[in-house]
């Protein structure tokens, strides 16, 4: 009888430290996933901005082609897309060259987003 009671002390042990380690794995694998989609909207975001950036340079520099819309999907996600340009005056010394300056920002929900910035020179 003694022993009866000591193997089932023994496997309830084993059981609860099997519950333990098992949902602290359950949560360390969420995470892991949560950190993945994350970085997967980051990642989208930086190559959204990427073709905006380089659609607007386009534009401006050979006045052709469309201006980069303001909304995209991608991977089941909408991302909201924002490009501005504004004139600056660049002087080298000798002179001013007129310069665009282009902010593109692109944001997924309410986190912060990316933003990229370059100038380049209006084309002819």
């Amino acid at each position: 009888m003694k022993r009866k009671g000591f193997v089932m002390v023994w496997t309830l042990c084993a059981l609860s430290a099997t519950g333990i380690l098992l949902s602290a794995l359950f949560l360390v694998l969420h995470q892991a996933l949560s950190w993945e989609a994350a970085w997967q909207r980051e990642l989208d975001e930086v190559f959204i901005a990427q073709t905006a950036m380089e659609q607007a340079k386009y534009c401006i520099r050979f006045h052709k082609g469309t201006w980069p819309g303001v909304r995209e999907e991608r991977n089941g996600r909408t991302y909201d897309i924002s490009v501005k340009s504004a004139d600056i005056p660049v002087s080298d010394g000798t002179g001013e060259i007129s310069m665009k300056e282009i902010t593109c920002s692109v944001t997924c929900g309410g986190d912060d987003g990316v933003t990229l910035v370059t100038w380049v020179e209006e084309g002819p």
